[in-house]
């Protein structure tokens, strides 16, 4: 055996591989009892959201009444929250972020020890040695107790010269956000921007969608502003609620103004509020898809997944009639395919169309009104003191 060396089991470096990687049976594995959802069905604690929207949607307004209401522990849009210290990290547009801090204490005078707390700077989070460590002393040194939330808004301002469109820079961002989490045992809000193709999600590399644990779209429509849960890896997708914006004079101004939020409440999203938000590429192929179900439909082979009465056409019919009204103001033959993959695969996901082999049919077609749906609309008659209530 000579020439060979062997590494006993006691050896350090085993050792501290044996403290890391710990092989846990089947019969020991243990889950500790938590104190529930930070806002109920929404996220859970030390959990990565991400709240995206185009600009001027009323995004910051959105999370920031959700972040005051879990700082107050009051219900949140018809939702429980868990109250504890929250951290808004407001990295952009901090005046008029006071001045909407000031118009929620003038409106429902909270109590004044509500452990809501203002960082108005850019921390670096972008980078491998950015700030995250720094973050994290700075709220432990001025905050006595835990941290439930930290809201970093905007995701865009704290990636500090990395590149949102790269997967290794997200994946970075994502880490240092990671760090934070681990070492308070926060829940990490960060608000970003919806791409130029709003079908698509939040703005920049994938890897960001595919880390967040809930991801929600704010959106300023014809019927109104809504958000909508359209990621949730462990509870249910499809909530969704309304919310106004209401103007009002901040007292101690010289005529300044802000805005308060009244928000409907959190339910599930019925079929005609999902179909009044088709929009962009989707919504032409899911009109191209029912002019060709209608000019040249047709009853499929039997299927298990299709009644026999109904329409269907197959997928190149589609694609052929998409190819026509333009679902892509690219002229390149791969940009217009994956155009069409793309629209396809989210009416597939938000239950617009099926498909079954060569086969394409709609489910739930467009309606024509623009109205907002009534299970939505934001109503003053259920907020009461403390509950509920507008920001």
């Amino acid at each position: 055996m000579s020439g060979q060396s062997f590494v006993p089991l006691s050896s350090p470096r085993k050792s501290s591989a044996l403290s890391r990687f710990v092989a846990e049976q089947l019969k020991d594995i243990e889950v500790q009892a938590t104190s529930g959802a930070l806002v109920e069905d929404i996220f859970s604690p030390a959990s990565l959201v991400v709240v995206f929207g185009e600009s001027g949607c009323g995004k910051s307004f959105f999370v920031s009444h959700m972040a005051l209401h879990v700082a107050t522990g009051w219900d949140w849009a018809g939702k429980a929250t868990v109250a504890g210290a929250v951290v808004y990290i407001t990295a952009e547009g901090a005046t008029g972020f006071r001045r909407r801090m000031v118009a929620f204490r003038q409106r429902l005078r909270p109590a004044a020890e509500v452990p809501f707390y203002v960082i108005a700077d850019a921390p670096d989070l972008g980078n491998a040695d950015g700030e995250a460590g720094d973050i994290v002393q700075a709220i432990r040194q001025q905050i006595d107790g835990d941290v439930s939330l930290i809201v970093v808004d905007t995701m865009s301002r704290v990636m500090q010269g990395a590149d949102e469109n790269s997967a290794r820079d997200v994946s970075i961002l994502i880490a240092n956000v990671g760090k934070i989490t681990a070492a308070l045992g926060s829940s990490v809000v960060l608000v970003h921007h919806v791409g130029k193709d709003t079908t698509r999600g939040a703005r920049g590399s994938s890897v960001l969608r595919a880390a967040a644990d809930t991801e929600i779209l704010v959106e300023k429509t014809e019927a109104g502003r809504f958000a909508r849960v359209t990621k949730q890896k462990d509870g249910e997708e499809g909530l969704a609620l309304s919310f106004e914006l209401e103007q009002v004079e901040v007292e101690g101004t010289d005529g300044d103004t802000s805005c308060i939020v009244n928000v409907g409440k959190w339910q599930a999203e019925t079929r005609a509020a999902r179909r009044s938000k088709v929009t962009g590429s989707a919504l032409i192929a899911l009109r191209a898809l029912e002019g060709a179900v209608f000019e040249c439909g047709e009853i499929p082979p039997a299927s298990t997944l299709l009644s026999r009465t109904q329409r269907a056409v197959r997928m190149g019919v589609w694609r052929d009639a998409c190819a026509k009204v333009q679902i892509t103001e690219a002229d390149t033959p791969d940009a217009k395919r994956k155009a069409f993959t793309r629209a396809a695969q989210k009416l597939q996901d938000a239950g617009f169309i099926g498909v079954f082999e060569e086969w394409v049919w709609i489910i739930t077609p467009l309606r024509t009104d623009r109205t907002t749906p009534d299970n939505l609309k934001p109503s003053a008659r259920h907020w009461t003191d403390g509950q509920d209530t507008p920001l």
